[in-house]
């Protein structure tokens, strides 16, 4: 069965957690420079086993640790490696969890490609090369055999690639004749406003025009990624007026300071599978959690969608 197929039916799909502070939390420290893609080289034990434990608590679809490996975040960084190479390691890694916990259900892997500039936030970088870089991962991603293609992080800043570019990502991701998912993560201002999430309040009326033009570019699954809780349900409601495909949804819980994740505001399990059964009554497809929200979580939502006893 492919993804499609399966979105297409009546029960939700069940996506895993977070990995990058999911590491963390196992005391694997992350980079400045390439953030949690440093574990493929120093701790690739601790990815394979997050991943069995993601499947254990019943995720259907995997995201390989590719968040941090497309080229214009490693091949400049300091690390002796490229891209490819941990492109490479990060669905290796993903197949052995899968191999070795032998899950009942079915299982897709995603490959995931972000906007993450974590060593490059002060400059704007040149279109042409990430471009290049992009259409690069991307190819990777899909000659190691992914099902999809998770964009993640789309329309969270207009600093060092601008919001035009980030829209064109879709397309080249599309190129692959892969399914696309474009994960957007936004926040909400006191006043109610959404905006960007690294932006001012005044960047509402940007995303509003940067989701239209996403989304124009022939996505499969539109999602809602790495926002609170509590600032799902109204980002769900803007992304209504523009979409009326299948929806994802994948929040985050606690709050970040470079390079670290902090969880003293965490979610508890159950009341993040509480939520997740509101998204659900509402039409959502495909959920599972993103920074923060580990295997726990993923198990609880699995229990509460009756997938787990």
């Amino acid at each position: 069965m492919n993804i499609a197929t399966r979105l297409a039916g009546n029960e939700v799909v069940i996506i895993d957690g977070a990995m990058g502070t999911e590491l963390q939390r196992r005391e694997v420290p992350l980079d400045f420079e390439i953030w949690s893609a440093a574990a493929l080289l120093t701790h690739p034990e601790v990815i394979r086993d997050i991943h069995m434990d993601y499947l254990r608590a019943g995720a259907e679809i995997q995201i390989a640790a590719t968040y941090n490996t497309a080229p214009h975040v490693i091949n400049p960084s300091s690390f002796n490696t490229s891209s490819q190479e941990l492109t490479k390691t990060a669905f290796r890694l993903v197949r052995e969890g899968i191999d070795e916990v032998e899950p009942a259900h079915p299982v897709w892997i995603a490959g995931s490609i972000s906007t993450t500039v974590e060593s490059r936030r002060k400059e704007m970088l040149d279109v042409s090369m990430l471009r290049d870089s992009y259409t690069e991962h991307a190819q990777t991603l899909a000659e190691q055999g992914c099902d999809l293609l998770m964009l993640e992080m789309m329309l969270t800043h207009d600093f060092a690639m601008d919001l035009d570019f980030q829209c064109e990502i879709a397309a080249i991701a599309k190129q692959t004749g892969l399914p696309v998912w474009a994960g957007i993560a936004l926040t909400r201002a006191e006043s109610g406003t959404l905006h960007l999430q690294d932006g001012t309040e005044e960047s509402g009326e940007a995303l509003k025009t940067g989701i239209k033009a996403l989304l124009s570019e022939g996505v499969d699954v539109a999602g809602i990624m790495h926002s609170e809780v509590e600032t799902t349900l109204p980002a769900l409601d803007l992304l209504e007026e523009y979409w009326s495909g299948p929806v994802a949804v994948y929040p985050n819980s606690g709050r970040y300071k470079r390079p670290h994740w902090y969880f003293d505001s965490l979610i508890e399990p159950g009341q993040f599978a509480t939520a997740a059964r509101q998204w659900a009554q509402r039409g959502v497809k495909a959920i599972g959690g993103c920074c923060g929200l580990g295997p726990e979580h993923i198990s609880e939502l699995s229990k509460t969608l009756g997938r787990l006893s």
